[in-house]
């Protein structure tokens, strides 16, 4: 009887701990000292996990008396706030995982007291490109010597570039430095506060498996990627590596993720096959898409896409002759559907309420109705080309051709860039409000506004023709034009790389709008002295933009597009 009844208290003791309520006391216990905080051991822990290693870290939470006293307890309720990173048992054991970075805050409570602590999980792997002799590893030190100028350098991607956090596996290429010490050994590292990876190769070029660089990219979603490059000398004696040069280091590089997947489609012209190509940002490869067998002509070149991406305006070419048509493409690449056919015009544009399409020939407009399809010619002041409407459908953003130069909608010189105030439903104000003025010289064209209506990117050249114009570059301005236009300096990189064609992902809630554009510049050691145009894609900050500054990241390769198409206007869609 008297087990039992001790049994029994026992029980209800227990039954006092849980965290909730009044820490347990009783009549004839002693006196405890109030409790007046709670701390966790150990304090902002770091632990290094990597492929078959995962961690446990044992947190204790341990209680904070009035008198000074510490004690540690089990009554505690624990909670992590990143599941990502691993698990956390009820009593305070996490266990990580073994393919992931990151930081996780560690809570405890009791009876009201809260701790938190800082757990850091540090990425670490070493990964031999090649197949490398043992020992390899070890010629690199701890503390390289800086390269010198003409030695081992990054080549792609550019130092601050930005990319989307799904943003396919990049291939890093590097110069191996000039001279009879040129290194044939290198070691290419991932680093953060969360990363450390290390890729050990004889190449000069090493692209992360997808597995590999998802957990790179995504380990640091919202924050920076250092990478660096380390080089040096050997040769093989007797099976052990030995050095010929002592190692040294490049310039470190940063790779910015963004904390968000960039989303939809983008569709190019491709010169090279007289025709449209989409890249599924959530698949792999380009597919042809609108090519001239799909719409009986001999070449598929200048579109746009309806608001909701469910049509597609064209501009095809049939019997040497320009015409506009727009296709339903619900269906897919495979089941295209002309709903308008064998209009004149160059270029087209859509309103954001879809109700409408507006197309542009030898500097004229004509304004679609898409319910019916009936049309009129706007009456205007001037020729106007290359229109784009804006997303709240108030304004139409057009070029400003000089009339004397004007050859096609496509072709002209010392153009401005202006808008066209939309006054009612299909009615359009024939006085251009001019936002960038053309000095004589520059040639402004190809304007195309921002997702959120605030900004119009355009391409500018020097004296030069609208069309595959050597000095093109792309600039920016505030959609009324009351800040001076900006140049995007680090998305252009340099001169004479005509970079044109500027088009903007769709809205999204990431830190970064996405612009995309055509550029003959070389991808690390590819489209080298070829006057290849290539789809780019640069991360805008609007708040360097409205501070005047140049708000562009250098830009990065889409990937999956063939190096040796002739690649422009690169659309995208939803």
């Amino acid at each position: 009887m008297a087990a039992f009844a001790s049994a029994a208290a026992a029980l209800a003791c227990l039954g006092c701990n849980a965290p909730s309520g009044e820490p347990p006391s009783g009549d004839d216990d002693p006196v405890l000292s109030p409790v007046v905080g709670l701390r966790i051991e150990p304090e902002a822990p770091t632990v290094s996990v990597g492929p078959g290693a995962p961690q446990e870290v044992d947190f204790t939470a341990v209680i904070l008396r009035e008198d000074g006293s510490e004690e540690p307890t089990n009554v505690v309720t624990w909670t992590a706030s990143n599941a990502s990173l691993g698990t956390l048992s009820d009593r305070g054991v996490f266990t990580t995982f073994d393919d992931r970075g990151g930081t996780s805050n560690v809570t405890a409570q009791y009876f009201g007291q809260e701790a938190t602590t800082r757990l850091t999980v540090i990425y670490t792997d070493a990964i031999d490109g090649v197949e490398l002799p043992t020992g390899a590893h070890e010629l690199f030190t701890d503390a390289p010597g800086a390269a010198p100028v003409d030695g081992p350098h990054m080549i792609y991607p550019e130092d601050g570039v930005v990319i989307p956090k799904n943003q396919p596996e990049i291939l890093f290429m590097w110069n191996p430095g000039s001279g009879v010490d040129q290194a044939n050994l290198f070691r290419l590292t991932f680093g953060s506060p969360i990363l450390s990876v290390s890729i050990y190769t004889e190449g000069t070029s090493y692209s992360p498996s997808p597995e590999l660089w998802g957990i790179v990219s995504g380990s640091n979603a919202g924050g920076e990627i250092q990478v660096g490059l380390e080089a040096v000398r050997y040769h093989v004696e007797g099976g052990v590596p030995v050095a010929d040069t002592a190692p040294v280091q490049a310039p470190t590089i940063g790779v910015w993720v963004d904390r968000l997947d960039a989303t939809g489609s983008i569709y190019y012209f491709s010169a090279s096959d007289s025709g449209i190509k989409r890249i599924d940002l959530d698949r792999r490869g380009a597919e042809d898409f609108l090519l001239p067998l799909n719409v009986g002509a001999g070449c598929v070149s200048c579109h746009v896409l309806s608001p909701d991406s469910t049509q597609m305006g064209i501009n095809y070419r049939s019997d040497n002759t320009g015409y506009v048509g727009v296709w339903d493409i619900t269906g897919g690449a495979q089941d295209t559907q002309a709903v308008l056919q064998g209009e004149p015009g160059d270029l087209l544009t859509f309103s954001p309420d879809g109700e409408w399409l507006l197309a542009n020939d030898m500097g004229s407009l004509t304004l679609y109705s898409t319910a019916d399809w009936s049309s009129y010619e706007v009456p205007l002041e001037r020729m106007v080309a290359q229109p784009e409407w804006s997303p709240d459908g108030d304004r139409i953003v057009v070029a400003l051709p000089a009339n004397e130069s004007f050859t096609d909608d496509v072709v002209f010189r010392w153009a401005s860039i202006a808008y066209l105030r939309v006054v009612g439903p299909g009615e359009i104000d024939p006085e251009p409000v001019v936002i960038v003025e053309s000095d004589g010289v520059n040639n402004n064209y190809f304007p195309t506004f921002s997702p959120d209506g605030e900004w119009v990117a355009f391409t500018r050249a020097q004296d030069e023709t609208s069309y595959f114009a050597s000095t093109a570059d792309i600039w920016l301005v505030d959609k009324d034009g009351a800040q001076a236009p900006v140049a995007l300096g680090a998305a252009n990189q340099g001169a004479g790389l005509k970079n044109s064609w500027p088009r903007w992902a769709p809205l999204s809630d990431s830190d970064f709008l996405w612009l995309t554009f055509s550029s003959i510049r070389p991808y690390g050691y590819f489209n080298v002295g070829r006057s290849t145009p290539q789809i780019w894609v640069t991360a805008i900050d609007e708040q360097a933009a409205r501070a005047g500054e140049d708000p562009s990241a250098p830009a990065f390769w889409l990937v999956d597009q063939s190096l040796d198409s002739h690649n422009h206007i690169p659309v995208w869609g939803q």
